[in-house]
């Protein structure tokens, strides 16, 4: 189940065959199963005696490219889609998504051709992407608009890590899955939304804050992990287990709830702290209507935003067993 869902495609604003995907997916663990008009997937879980409503948020959408322009001897140029790292894409696999799918390799000039200083990152404008194909034979596959991905697959390295792209946040639709997955005997109801959009502005949150009537939410995503060169305060140990956030936008009793349940059943948690926007789903959802308490969980990531984005399969089953023991044993009972 985490490689089919790793492996769809879903550039922000062009979800939709990961959007029917995932419903598909999602129908065999849920009562309801079904896509909204802009793509988003919400999947429902009821109780029997109509007790309060949880709902499981995470992103479906991952950053890409967008072509512009097709060039003479099969070059394409093109505009980032979401908060693409430029300095990652030279040299960069990528799959250009046209009347069908070609390869491409994302090209520059080389430091030999450079005049002055080589160390500065590309512009848009100074990058291509090459195809092989001749203009006249690329014109007939591929047009302006047309979205492109990273080429990736699953690399396994050391302490059960995964390296691969669009991690972030794909990973969190998995394990929002697994949970509704091992709550389906439960009398427990619960919300999963697999959410369009976050990547270019929260689009797909902002829908459903105010369609949807619920009494909480958990959302989960990925924050970054520790790296030599990150920020000490705001990257976390991808071995010492999933993330909570702290922050004026987040329910501070339902965090309390939570780390205490952690603490209780041995499961790690690290404490993030968010002083204002989180830039998560989190953001719009805590607000929507009459506002809604509001969680945020996430997944320690290294490389956050590339074609190699690394994270702790530990951390991810951590994060299942908290969610699932939390929802079944504390949630309806104590919290809300």
């Amino acid at each position: 189940m985490l490689e089919d869902i790793l492996n769809l495609v879903s550039v922000s604003g062009y979800e939709q065959a990961a959007s029917q995907q995932l419903n598909r997916m999602f129908s065999e663990f849920c009562d309801e199963s079904y896509m909204d008009t802009l793509g988003n997937v919400i999947s429902i879980k009821k109780s029997v005696n109509g007790k309060k409503r949880i709902v499981l948020d995470a992103h479906m959408d991952q950053i890409g490219l967008m072509v512009t322009e097709i060039l003479e001897g099969g070059f394409l140029r093109f505009l980032p889609v979401g908060g693409v790292d430029l300095r990652i894409l030279p040299a960069l696999e990528v799959i250009v998504h046209g009347r069908q799918d070609i390869l491409g390799i994302i090209g520059a000039k080389p430091p030999h051709l450079l005049s002055g200083s080589n160390d500065k990152a590309y512009k848009t404008e100074e990058l291509f992407i090459d195809t092989g194909f001749s203009r006249e034979i690329l014109e007939t596959i591929v047009k302006a608009g047309d979205v492109v991905s990273f080429k990736s697959r699953n690399t396994y390295l050391q302490n059960n890590c995964i390296c691969r792209s669009a991690l972030d946040d794909r990973l969190g639709v998995y394990v929002n899955m697994e949970v509704l997955k091992r709550l389906s005997l439960q009398n427990i109801d619960v919300v999963s939304t697999a959410i369009v959009g976050e990547e270019i502005g929260l689009k797909g949150a902002s829908v459903i804050g105010s369609s949807m009537d619920f009494d909480a939410a958990i959302v989960v995503d990925v924050t970054h992990g520790v790296t030599p060169d990150g920020i000490k305060e705001r990257s976390f140990y991808l071995d010492k287990g999933p993330v909570i956030t702290k922050g004026p936008a987040l329910h501070k009793k339902i965090n309390r709830s939570i780390i205490d349940f952690a603490k209780q059943k041995g499961i790690p948690l690290q404490i993030e702290v968010e002083p204002g926007n989180t830039g998560t789903n989190a953001w719009t959802l805590h607000s929507a209507k009459t506002a809604v308490p509001t969680v945020m969980l996430s997944i320690p990531l290294k490389y956050m935003h590339t074609a190699s984005e690394v994270v702790s399969l530990d951390n991810v089953n951590q994060l299942i067993d908290l969610m699932t023991g939390y929802l079944t044993e504390v949630a309806d009972k104590e919290v809300l």
